[in-house]
């Protein structure tokens, strides 16, 4: 009698799904990454910010913190609340325009390793310091993408302090 992994039909389509996403980013490319930001950051009602530099900005955001099995539309959560906050501050427009601006409209289009000697030069600028905490806060502040990192929340979110069960009764 051999003992054989039992492979279950979720398990066989996680695997497989995997498999096929990995050979269509495989396939596609750089293109297909450039592609699909493209047609995101084209598809979010945007205030202050062209396509461009809304693409850029989710750009940046993906080179920053790079998580391959991220959606796109987690990044322009970011783009979103960046474009929000400089559609009530015209200083702060001003500056992820300037700030855009100096990582030039090809940013996009360039490779990972060419996108961080882009960014080498203005990481102690205010716009660099702005972008990676929305990047941080609206990325890593999102419950959705918890559940993709398996991360549960807050153990307090969780449980209530009242429900001590396990202490023995007096």
């Amino acid at each position: 009698m051999t003992n054989k992994p039992k492979v279950t039909r979720r398990d066989f389509l996680k695997r497989g799904s995997g498999s096929v996403a990995l050979s269509l980013f495989i396939g596609g490319g750089l293109a297909g990454f450039r592609a699909a930001a493209k047609a995101a950051a084209q598809a979010t009602p945007l205030k202050v910010f062209t396509p461009q530099e809304a693409r850029t900005l989710l750009v940046m955001a993906r080179t920053l913190f790079p998580h391959d099995f991220l959606a796109d539309d987690y990044y322009l959560k970011v783009v979103t609340a960046i474009d929000d906050k400089a559609s009530s501050d015209p200083k702060t427009a001003s500056m992820v325009r300037e700030g855009l601006a100096r990582l030039g409209n090809k940013f996009s289009l360039s490779s990972e390793s060419e996108r961080e000697k882009r960014l080498r030069p203005v990481e102690k600028s205010p716009f660099f310091i702005f972008v990676q905490g929305e990047t941080l806060n609206k990325l890593y502040g999102n419950p959705e993408v918890w559940k993709i990192f398996g991360y549960e929340g807050s153990s307090v979110d969780l449980s209530s302090f009242d429900d001590i069960g396990w202490l023995p009764n007096e």
